[in-house]
């Protein structure tokens, strides 16, 4: 692999191609894990070369459940990394409905802060709203360290 990608360039596809051909998926409120779904299919199809899968819950060469710098196993909803390994984790994200608990919402930013750190030291994070008022809408939002 060579250059990384531009990865709000890759995101912004991403919406555009959500918005276009799954808005109703939100507009019908359809359970986060559809979105989700949605979501990764779009990114594999940008981000050629890299894997990208939901919930994965393994790091390394082995069968070690993945956790972030505090220890404490975690899976999150996508991720965007080469298997097997931790050198080249890429992108995390996590996905949540605007109309959310706001402590469920800051409990994924959370999340996403500790995905950056080592062990895992993704490049990239980002907590991903979704709406259905006034219009069907579904933002990126970075998080940093």
């Amino acid at each position: 692999m060579s250059a990384l990608p531009d990865i709000p360039s890759v995101l912004e596809a991403v919406r555009t191609r959500f918005m276009q051909a799954d808005a109703d998926m939100i507009r019908s409120r359809a359970h986060e894990q559809a979105i989700t779904q949605r979501l990764a299919l779009y990114l594999e199809a940008l981000l050629p070369g890299w894997q990208v899968n939901c919930e994965y819950n393994r790091q390394g060469p082995g069968r070690d459940p993945k956790k972030d710098s505090t220890g404490a196993k975690r899976r999150p909803d996508i991720v965007v990394h080469e298997r097997g390994h931790d050198r080249r984790n890429l992108l995390v994200l996590e996905v949540k409905p605007a109309w959310e608990d706001p402590k469920k919402i800051e409990k994924d930013r959370m999340k996403l802060r500790r995905m950056l750190s080592p062990p895992r030291s993704y490049r990239h994070a980002f907590l991903t709203l979704y709406t259905d008022t006034p219009a069907p809408s579904l933002w990126f939002e970075r998080v940093v360290e």
